[in-house]
């Protein structure tokens, strides 16, 4: 410190925080929502997108020629 210092200011580390309980997650049942998700994706049936290639090859055989 200075000797000419009016205000001296002791610095200290602060205290850590006390850390918060860590939650745990409730068990997954079969009745879980989550459930109802696993293989949804598979059970749609195919959509216009899936015959793309059918559509693009049906729009460039009807393509009349360019002279």
């Amino acid at each position: 410190m200075r000797a000419q210092a009016k205000h001296a200011v002791r610095v200290a580390p602060r205290a850590p925080r006390a850390k918060r309980p860590r939650t745990r997650g409730r068990p997954m049942t079969f009745d879980d929502p989550l459930f109802e998700l696993i293989g949804s994706a598979t059970d749609a049936a195919p959509t216009d997108s899936s015959k793309k290639y059918e559509y693009l090859a049906e729009a460039f055989a009807n393509k009349p020629e360019c002279e």
